[in-house]
């Protein structure tokens, strides 16, 4: 791609994320709002430790399952920051005028979605488990949704930050398979 069609790309993608971002933000609703809070704290890495915690408590192959979660969820989360320090993309409340994120973000860069990374990644990883599998997609789907929603990032660092995440929960699950 010549760099001024690359150029033309970028900036049209990022007209695109600006444009959602901003939507979006205009139309929050408070009880929307404390939802997506809480789906994006179940994104932490405090979350995620306990969720590993407390599945290895009741799942039939605990320690199985709490390393599936623990690899995933700390390979994701050197990947996200990894590709974050590379690409230094600002927040949209950094970058966006007057725009303010419905939540604290952890850092000034947005690409990509860290907490988008780490929940593939884990729901990627326990695809083998079943039902817990087919939970944790739904709760990662959750937890992306969240960041756009509360305006901590654009809809691209989340689709990257998704995608990045469930290659690594799969290669986490070839990694751990007996």
């Amino acid at each position: 791609m010549s760099s001024g069609i690359q150029s033309n790309f970028v900036a049209a993608v990022t007209r695109f994320d600006t444009a959602i971002v901003t939507f979006v933000g205009a139309r929050r609703k408070r009880p929307v709002a404390r939802f997506m809070l809480a789906l994006t704290h179940a994104g932490d890495t405090e979350s995620w430790f306990l969720q590993g915690l407390l599945l290895s408590l009741i799942h039939p192959m605990p320690g199985t399952v709490f390393a599936h979660i623990a690899v995933a969820a700390l390979a994701a989360s050197g990947v996200a920051q990894l590709l974050k320090r590379s690409w230094k993309r600002p927040r949209p409340s950094a970058a966006v005028p007057g725009f303010l994120p419905a939540c604290q973000v952890p850092d000034c860069f947005s690409f990509p979605s860290g907490h988008s990374c780490v929940a593939f990644a884990v729901a990627s990883a326990l695809q083998g488990f079943g039902a817990l599998g087919t939970f944790e997609l739904a709760l990662a789907c959750g937890v992306g949704s969240s960041r756009v929603y509360l305006g901590a990032h654009y809809p691209l660092d989340v689709v990257v930050g998704a995608s990045v995440g469930w290659m690594v929960g799969a290669a986490t699950r070839v990694l751990l398979a007996p």
